[in-house]
């Protein structure tokens, strides 16, 4: 899941209809064979200090990859990748640059890249030097300003403006960011943003211009004496230069994809999907002890190994379905939901032929008796998950999703986030999103934001795995009701939802 905040709601819990299509009596037999200690087991693995936080792409993430496809070629599984393999590969590409040769002066004065610099969102290799205008962009969108053979130095910040589309667009030869807030927040994403895999993203880099950004306390020396007029590029009154040293890259990283085939003639040919993504953020600064390693342990670290308790379940428990069950490991979620973008635009399987999607992110993690800390607010509570777009598409799904889990486990299903109008926005921020897109009911199951969602915290010390079994279990009994279906779940006729 990306950065929100979080609003907290009061725990709304809905009654599921007690009537729905089971599953069958081999499926919830081999729904035992999830336990909490096989996901710990899974998971010591999966969010260890060895995978580095599994960033894309890095060697930890090819090395859960791997540990994927070990299980499931063992256990049976047919290989739902690229010619005959259980990895689906992705190009990704990137402008590699290098601070150790690159530089910004401003004035008479040089700054550090890590401690009072980094490169700009979307720089490009090139260097930049002479006059600058500052634009202090503010409540008005800036218009167009003629800055050929300038650079643009810009300070303030609006969501709906692109400074490097404004730069580009009116001519300047580079672009000066000057940040604001909290240096120690700036210093803390500063890891992130130094990370050798920053910049990677899918299809082909266009370069953008030489672009570095300075600090809130490098910015405050950059600023002195500098104009005040708003809006509007003014001369900045000092000199510029930058030099930015990068060249273009590829890499390839890869979806994990396994298919549990179906046995019925005819709806062997049709898939139920369950996903989630494997990866997660890598590694940053070291925090006050020394911990540099976002580990993922719940973010996805727990959906990850779900799915494959699942697929451990299938085999040992010699199940059998009547449509297939198709079996995807997403890398990229935390990019922009890479992966699933690229699976869905370039299915393995036939993309009509996908019932449905249930999708896995972030299911271990329990709000405990008198956790009073605010940040965790919103997370849930041992014996209860949150469940979004159930009904986004199929009122049907959502009766199956509601009624498995009324039939079994019970668990408390809290829908306060089912809304695509709902200020986090979660419905658009996982994987189910883009099968959502190509008219696939999805159902997403997820435990909420914590104090330790996207850091280095995030680790399997903290896992509610008595919690994670109970979900794990559902989803699985959810996913065997719908492979046995008489017929899809039912797309409801188009409204504004």
């Amino acid at each position: 899941m990306r950065t929100a905040v979080i609003l907290g709601l009061a725990t709304v819990f809905l009654s599921a209809p007690s009537i729905a299509q089971k599953p069958s009596k081999t499926v919830v037999k081999a729904s035992e064979l999830i336990t909490s200690e096989g996901l710990k087991d899974y998971l010591t693995f999966i969010a260890s200090d060895a995978l580095q936080g599994r960033d894309t792409p890095s060697p930890g993430l090819d090395s859960a990859a791997e540990f994927i496809r070990f299980f499931v070629k063992r256990w049976g599984f047919l290989p739902g990748g690229d010619n005959g393999t259980y990895f689906q590969k992705m190009p990704l590409s990137r402008i590699a640059l290098d601070a150790s040769k690159s530089t910004i002066k401003v004035g008479e004065k040089s700054f550090v890249f890590g401690e009072e610099c980094l490169f700009g969102g979307g720089a490009g290799p090139g260097v930049a030097s002479g006059e600058a205008m500052l634009l202090r962009v503010s409540t008005a969108t800036p218009a167009d300003f003629d800055l050929t053979g300038k650079l643009l130095v810009v300070y303030g910040q609006r969501r709906e403006f692109d400074a490097m589309a404004y730069a580009k667009k009116n001519g300047a030869v580079g672009l000066l960011r000057l940040t604001q807030g909290s240096q120690e927040e700036w210093q803390r994403f500063a890891g992130f943003r130094m990370n050798q895999n920053r910049g990677f993203g899918m299809g082909e880099r266009t370069p953008g211009l030489p672009s570095i950004e300075l600090s809130p306390e490098a910015t405050k020396a950059a600023l002195e004496g500098a104009p005040t007029t708003e809006d509007v590029p003014t001369a900045f009154g000092k000199p510029v230069s930058l030099t930015v040293s990068g060249q273009a890259e590829t890499k390839f990283t890869q979806n994990v994809v396994a298919i549990w085939p179906g046995t019925d003639p005819t709806l062997k040919s049709e898939y139920v999907a369950v996903g989630a993504h494997y990866d997660h953020v890598g590694v940053g600064r070291p925090n006050a002890a020394g911990d540099s390693i976002f580990n993922g342990a719940d973010d996805d670290g727990s959906g990850t190994v779900g799915m494959i308790a699942m697929c451990e379940a299938l085999a040992r428990g010699k199940v059998s379905t009547k449509r297939s069950l198709i079996f995807v490991w997403h890398c990229g979620e935390e990019k922009g939901l890479w992966g699933s973008e690229f699976f869905t635009s370039n299915p393995t399987v036939p993309i009509d032929k996908i019932t449905a999607q249930l999708n896995i992110d972030m299911i271990g993690r329990s709000k405990q008796p008198g956790d009073e800390n605010p940040r965790n607010s919103s997370l849930s509570a041992p014996s209860g998950i949150y469940v979004i777009g159930s009904r986004m598409l199929s009122k049907q799904l959502g009766d199956i999703v509601d009624g498995v889990n009324a039939n079994y486990l019970k668990l408390g299903y809290d829908y306060r986030y089912d809304d695509p109008k709902d200020p986090n926005r979660f419905y658009y921020r996982s994987d189910h999103f883009n099968y959502a897109k190509h008219n696939i009911p999805i159902a997403f199951w997820f435990d909420g934001v914590h104090e330790d969602y996207h850091q280095v915290g995030d680790e399997v010390a903290k896992i509610d795995f008595l919690k994670m079994q109970s979900i794990v279990r559902t989803i699985f009994l959810t996913a065997g009701a719908l492979t046995d279906l008489p017929s899809r779940p039912a797309l409801d006729p188009k409204t504004d939802k």
